[in-house]
């Protein structure tokens, strides 16, 4: 099951978790209804694809409960789909606890483990001043830029390839 939350199970490769749930086509099993529509309430997510790198953008929370639950299905649903060039949008989210700082960096290193990169964009002042109290801007890349940090994924890639 590899970085699912094991209440949350993906028999596909195709699940995509966009507006506050999990969507997916037939060859996968959705998300527990009560975590999709807490999760609608306090965070949401939308995932697009820019020059090969997967943008999702959140907005909203991201706490204890369904809200991290969800990240980590996002990271984990990306990288079951072979995404391996993740940039998360937080322009949007006013909030962030220890639990979501905690899937955070359990989400890159799930995804350096595949050998891909998660990247943060426009952090909020608050988010920001989290990150860099507990350190964790020193192991994640943020960017204020979306143009630049999808130029930055083709830079780190060929560096490393």
């Amino acid at each position: 099951m590899g970085c699912c939350a094991p209440h949350l199970q993906f028999q596909g490769k195709n699940a995509q978790v966009q507006n506050g749930g999990v969507h997916s086509n037939q060859s996968t099993k959705v998300c527990d209804t009560k975590v999709s529509q807490e999760l609608a309430m306090l965070m949401t997510t939308n995932t697009r694809q820019v020059d090969g790198v997967t943008i999702v953008d959140i907005e909203g929370r991201i706490v204890l409960g369904a809200e991290s639950a969800v990240l980590r299905v996002v990271v984990c649903d990306l990288l079951i789909a072979g995404q391996r060039k993740i940039l998360l949008n937080l322009a949007d989210v006013d909030y962030i606890d220890s639990t979501g700082l905690g899937q955070l960096a359990s989400a890159v290193a799930s995804v350096r483990k595949l050998k891909g990169d998660l990247k943060l964009l426009k952090l909020t002042n608050k988010v920001h001043d989290v990150l860099q109290i507990t350190k964790l801007n020193t192991v994640i890349d943020i960017m204020d830029d979306e143009t630049v940090a999808i130029e930055s994924f083709g830079r780190a890639m060929a560096a490393t390839g």
